[in-house]
């Protein structure tokens, strides 16, 4: 978690590009030509079969809506199609699901999600198919729960496995005149490395190989249950790396090829004796206008629950999605994808005004942020339990530093085996960048009161006392984190401190270690929220945070606060904790 140093402020807005992490993904569009020929519509009809089409980013909590979108119509999140998934395996009116991987990026945890519900279905005794024009390793993970998991002819598998990749600027910083000085508390709280190492220490590469074994075991484990293959097959494929469709097929990573037009007009044919080898032939008209209304997207079969569920009761799931930042408001029309602690306290003070909602469930998907602000969601967190309604946690890709913070004092907490969480320590400190000035000509001269005055300003280092006084301060909030995890977890601080010191762990290895209770899809928190606040099931709606709003009444938002910046962060001159807080995981857990 990153410390805002109680030093001069300005207030500045930020804008961070967080890496994606798992299955980032690029890939020539191929949806087009076939569903131009199935459809749409918004009924469910007998035999229908659902297509799930995953393209672009693939945000865990409602984005704002396009300028002529309704906002009751958005896309499907993948929670939420997840849930349409395995309410799609036991409704006679779906006989199977198309899969359609193009250009999308998501998370290993949000890819959990969405396979083990097409598992469920599949396991229900309803067909899945997957299609795509190039299979990742993260693509293939998703689509090897499907019974069929088919290329275009011309596609490529890049089915490899998958990397960490962290970029080191000490070198560049030195060539430039520029000083890193940071501190931490754990010895796991390594994320400021890249700035002041050419290398990762022990702990870190350590904690790196740990959470990339965890993972690959994960993926590994669950594709070659799938496949009908050992984990010891599967990495031997992984490691061969075929990349033509025909070589992929050969050993087993796919089933075969097929064009998409084929794949759709006879899909309803699917095990059909000599049914694969007829998805290169062309297709008929005949054809076509057959399966014209056999197909309903996701999206619509997501929009049909929304409106069918209407109770007295509710459960409030809330999105806590994005870097932890202090402020206040909802990301405007053009507004950065960020957490404040004012809108969250918002959503809270609301939830808990509101009779009608019985639980919570918390959505986290954040790598943490600041302190301060970090706090002040936890506070409000604690305010809703003082109401004596139970919260609820289920964790995304990350649940990290902050993001675990504000998870801790939940009833219970629930991750996805491939979720990445804990993180408990601090790390904070500046960029020196007085050599760069010299490098360049420029001169300066400080006049000041308090011999501490300008230990965290930009063009001095920072003194020994300084920094003692700095860490000092760090180790008091470690102190606090630790004491929120030891009360949240029933647990020993001693034993908290064992497991934490910065340390990040998949969420297999959290609940080993006692940091989560369970491993599951936001819907089993759902139903354990439900069961916390005695609750029967199907006696309640979901009231989701942050509410979809139309991009008219975003962009009235916006002009009302056109004087102030969407989302304010108080951050010293020189922007440094934040930055290194977003580093949680500054490399890349690739395909």
């Amino acid at each position: 978690m990153a410390h805002d140093p109680a030093s001069t402020k300005r207030t500045t807005r930020v804008l961070v590009g967080l890496t994606a992490v798992g299955v980032g993904v690029f890939a020539v569009a191929g949806g087009f030509l076939a569903w131009s020929l199935m459809g749409g519509g918004t009924s469910v009809s007998d035999g229908t079969w659902l297509h799930v089409n995953l393209s672009g980013a693939l945000s865990d909590a409602p984005q704002p809506p396009g300028l002529f979108d309704d906002p009751n119509l958005v896309p499907a999140l993948p929670t939420e199609m997840a849930r349409a998934l395995r309410a799609a395996a036991t409704d006679d009116r779906v006989d199977g699901v198309l899969l359609e991987l193009e250009a999308s990026s998501m998370g290993w945890a949000t890819a959990t999600e969405l396979r083990d519900a097409l598992v469920e279905l599949r396991e229900a005794g309803k067909p899945c198919v997957a299609w795509s024009e190039l299979y990742t390793t993260g693509m293939w993970y998703l689509a090897s729960a499907c019974d069929d998991v088919l290329i275009a002819p011309s596609g490529v598998a890049m089915i490899n496995g998958m990397s960490v990749e962290v970029t080191y600027y000490a070198g560049t910083f030195e060539k430039i005149g520029v000083v890193p000085e940071f501190e931490h508390v754990g010895d796991f709280k390594t994320a400021v490395e890249p700035y002041e190492r050419t290398g990762p220490s022990e702990p870190a590469a350590v904690s790196y190989e740990m959470l990339v074994d965890g993972i690959f075991d994960e993926m590994l484990a669950k594709t070659s249950a799938s496949r009908g293959r050992t984990p010891e097959e599967v990495r031997a494929m992984l490691d061969a790396a075929p990349m033509s469709p025909a070589a992929a097929t050969e050993v087993g990573l796919l089933d075969g090829t097929a064009y998409l037009d084929a794949l759709a007009a006879r899909l309803p044919e699917h095990g059909a004796d000599g049914w694969r080898a007829r998805l290169l032939d062309p297709v008929t008209k005949e054809e076509r206008e057959a399966v014209e209304d056999r197909f309903t997207s996701i999206d619509d079969y997501v929009q049909e629950m929304r409106a069918g569920a209407s109770f007295g009761d509710s459960i409030a799931v809330v999105y806590a999605e994005g870097p932890i930042m202090p402020g206040s408001g909802e990301g405007g029309m053009f507004g950065d994808s960020v957490l404040s602690d004012g809108e969250m306290v918002d959503w809270l003070s609301d939830i808990r005004d509101d009779d009608s909602v019985k639980a919570v469930v918390l959505r986290v998907n954040s790598p943490g942020g600041s302190t301060t602000a970090s706090d002040n969601m936890l506070r409000a967190i604690e305010g809703v339990k003082a109401t004596g309604r139970p919260v609820v946690v289920s964790m995304g890709d990350y649940a990290a530093s902050g993001g675990y913070y504000i998870s801790a004092p939940a009833d219970w907490i629930v991750a996805q085996p491939t979720t990445i969480t804990g993180s408990i320590g601090v790390l904070g400190g500046k960029f020196n960048i007085l050599g760069t000035y010299e490098k360049i000509g420029l001169s300066v001269h400080q006049f000041k009161r308090g011999a501490l005055a300008t230990d965290l300003g930009p063009t001095t280092a920072m003194s020994e006392a300084g920094r003692a006084v700095y860490k000092g301060y760090m180790e008091e909030f470690y102190a606090l984190f630790l004491g929120h995890v030891a009360e949240g977890r029933k647990m020993d601080v001693a034993a908290v401190h064992e497991i934490a010191q910065g340390r990040v762990w998949t969420g297999r290895q959290a609940l080993e270690r006692g940091l989560v209770d369970e491993l599951g899809s936001v819907d089993v928190a759902v139903a354990k929220a439900a069961e916390l606040a005695s609750l029967a099931e199907g006696s309640y709606a979901l009231d989701v945070y942050p509410k979809r709003r139309s991009a008219f009444e975003v962009l009235m938002e916006d002009l009302a606060s056109a004087e102030a910046p969407t989302v304010r962060v108080d951050v010293p001159e020189v922007l440094a904790a934040p930055l290194a807080e977003l580093s949680v995981l500054e490399g890349v857990l690739g395909d």
